[in-house]
């Protein structure tokens, strides 16, 4: 093979090479932006839990026991609406200290506990996550007006359950009298709404139809 055909040879195989680790790149830095949405959606979610916690401090212990019920049960069946299977939703309290504090579990159709950051991902974690915005809206109703805005909430949902999530949420909207504004970059969603306004890009600016 003449000069000329081995570099030309060595230049197919470098190209192919670096085509090779482009790739690698860019799956790699597919998955740190999953991370990142992920952690993201884990910060709000636990800027809701804290939300709840300071509900709780404010009580006597006497509602602490029926409070604790009915977020567990209304967290619970959203779960299962959701995943469409058996899902446990727990706050248990436990004493640091001289802290008392409330852990966030679920657990199973086998009944082992997992602690709430450990369990499937963001999925699940997101839905709690808006539940319990939905709930604090709902606890707080005597001083603040029943709209709750999700701003891309969501996002680490799986596809295969935007379907029943957006039933659950035109659900709750209903069922508690509130208007629930969701933004979200997956149009499923748009099947149980209401109203949709889509965003369009124009040379003008950002429009909505």
């Amino acid at each position: 093979m003449s000069n000329a055909g081995q570099l030309q040879n060595r230049l197919v195989n470098l190209n192919m090479g670096y085509q090779r680790h482009l790739g690698q790149k860019q799956a790699v830095e597919n998955q740190a932006k999953e991370y990142e949405d992920e952690l993201e959606a884990t910060r709000e979610t636990l800027l809701d839990f804290s939300k709840v916690l300071s509900i709780f401090h404010v009580m006597t212990d006497a509602v602490h026991a029926q409070f604790l019920e009915v977020i567990e049960g209304v967290i619970t069946s959203g779960l299962e609406a959701v995943f469409n299977e058996p899902i446990e939703f727990r706050i248990v309290p436990t004493i640091r200290g001289k802290n008392v504090n409330f852990d966030f579990v679920i657990s199973g159709d086998g009944g082992s506990n997992t602690d709430l950051m450990s369990a499937r991902g963001g999925g699940v974690v997101s839905v709690i996550g808006v539940l319990l915005r939905v709930l604090v809206v709902r606890l707080l109703r005597d001083r603040v007006r029943q709209v709750v805005i999700l701003d891309e909430p969501l996002a680490m949902l799986s596809e295969e359950y935007v379907e029943p999530m957006g039933l659950l949420l035109s659900t709750l909207a209903a069922d508690l009298g509130m208007q629930i504004i969701l933004v979200s970059h997956q149009p499923g969603f748009a099947n149980n709404a209401d109203v949709v306004y889509t965003a369009q890009r124009t040379k003008a600016g950002t429009k909505f139809v």
